[in-house]
């Protein structure tokens, strides 16, 4: 995988993991906000209710109130037990919009606050109902919500990061293909040139002075492979003509003559290697272009013979 492809990933999940974890907390801090809402209202609500019943208001009033649902419940004395919330199971009854359709009863969770309170003659318990279905289904949506814009988000996040990495590092692969298309043994002259990236200029005046540094050095090495090698030839020719006319010598012993031989054989070796090593050099640098194929039997057989 490349660079680029590696950045765009890592971002994009880094984004979608950040975006995630700030979803579920805004979702949760909502509905805790609702809860907190809820509850508060239930209390003020509960106040008003209290105010009303030691007012001497008859119950009725309350089975008809708009909004929350109110239970009034005579009771024969006080338990002292404080307010408290509890979460309910409702039933709403509504009616069938379509024709010959029986009424049903639709099933919902409500927050409930429970007290007590008295009259002079009287002590009651009250259940204050609200219900929070309407509130839960404002928290679905709000998470609904946060899911698209997160999904919106990514996406965004991998185009932009496409289009704004791609120009970032755009002086990289620039380096990267020259490079590539650089041959030292065509004496190829490279020139990295400068962008407004420092890190990329750094590396650009780096590859220059190793270009440079390496240029210098192939150059100086062969020119002392070639030297060196005509060099080497010269006095190997010279030996070898020598022994030659020495072999041409009648006043020469069989003895000399076997000698001289194999002084020939191994100026002949000389010869061989530093053809070899010549050659080695111009395959390390590239130099020879065109292969041909070689029989190594008879390279073999000659050099065993």
């Amino acid at each position: 995988m490349k660079l680029l492809h590696k950045n765009i990933l890592t971002n994009a999940l880094a984004s979608l993991a950040i975006i995630f974890l700030g979803g579920i907390i805004t979702y949760y801090f909502i509905i805790n906000k609702i809860d907190k809402e809820s509850e508060e209202h239930l209390l003020s609500e509960k106040i008003r209710v209290e105010e009303k019943i030691k007012a001497g208001a008859p119950l009725s009033l309350f089975e008809n109130n708009i909004g929350d649902k109110i239970q009034v419940k005579e009771i024969s004395r006080l338990s002292g037990r404080n307010p408290f919330f509890k979460t309910i199971n409702e039933k709403e009854e509504y009616e069938a919009r379509e024709e010959n359709e029986e009424e049903g009863n639709e099933s919902f969770e409500a927050l409930a606050i429970v007290f007590e309170c008295s009259t002079v003659e009287k002590n009651y318990r009250v259940t204050i109902i609200k219900s929070f279905d309407n509130d839960e289904e404002l928290g679905k949506n709000i998470l609904f919500a946060v899911s698209i814009s997160a999904l919106l988000m990514i996406v965004a996040i991998v185009l932009v990061n496409i289009l704004i990495y791609k120009k970032l590092w755009s002086p990289f692969y620039l380096i990267l293909k020259e490079l590539q298309n650089y041959n030292i043994s065509k004496r190829d002259t490279v020139k990295f040139s400068q962008t407004q990236t420092e890190e990329f200029n750094e590396l650009s005046n780096s590859l220059n002075l190793m270009a440079e540094k390496i240029t210098r050095d192939y150059l100086s090495l062969k020119e002392f492979t070639e030297n060196a090698s005509h060099e080497i030839q010269t006095p190997l020719a010279i030996i070898n003509s020598k022994i030659e006319m020495c072999l041409q010598d009648k006043q020469l012993t069989s003895e000399q003559a076997k000698l001289l031989i194999e002084a020939s054989h191994a100026v002949n070796t000389l010869v061989n290697l530093n053809t070899g090593l010549i050659t080695l050099t111009k395959l390390d640098n590239n130099q020879i272009e065109a292969a041909s194929d070689v029989n190594l039997y008879d390279l073999l057989l000659d050099r065993l013979n």
